[in-house]
């Protein structure tokens, strides 16, 4: 490993901490590497660029397949229970049973990958699938308090006449 690493740009990293070195020759760090070259120095290559990204499908592609691919389960599961013979016994109930189990694992599937396409574009386990677990409890809303009826506004009082003092202080 050299001292000293060429990048896809004009940067040189200097290897030993890692320091991006510009192409600046007043920069005091390419003046240290442009030394290490004339005094024989070979820094190391580039690393390869890495791959492009994969296509991501369209969003809408993606959930109408699920939807479709749930939707043949379900109409598979359908048939079958209706070739399930109407008597009640435990053969039948365990195969009602099985189809039921099935056309929930398929429903649950399709969500969980509509779910997931929420997370595209964000790294692994940043968003993870719903699970009925994480969903919260539904408590019952209460019922709202009835509103108090307003108290009547009380009537005005009708003015009374003042009563007029007399010169001698008595009131009339």
């Amino acid at each position: 490993m050299a001292d000293y690493q060429l990048t896809a740009s004009e940067f040189v990293i200097r290897t030993i901490d890692g320091l991006n070195i510009p192409a600046d020759p007043d920069n005091r760090h390419r003046i240290e590497y442009d030394e290490w070259l004339v005094d024989g120095g070979v820094p190391d290559p580039a690393p390869p660029p890495p791959p492009p990204p994969l296509p991501v499908p369209d969003a809408n592609a993606r959930i109408t397949a699920g939807v479709l691919a749930s939707l043949e389960v379900a109409i598979a599961i359908k048939t079958a229970m209706q070739a399930i013979p109407d008597t009640f016994n435990n053969q039948n109930f365990i195969a009602v049973k099985i189809q039921l189990d099935a056309l929930t694992q398929a429903f649950a599937s399709m969500l969980q990958a509509q779910t997931t396409l929420l997370g595209a574009g964000k790294p692994p386990g940043a968003i993870k699938p719903l699970e009925l677990a994480d969903l919260p409890e539904s408590e019952p809303e209460p019922e709202p308090e009835p509103e108090p009826e307003p108290e009547p506004e009380p009537e005005p009082k009708a003015p009374q006449p003042r009563k007029r003092k007399t010169a001698k202080g008595k009131k009339k």
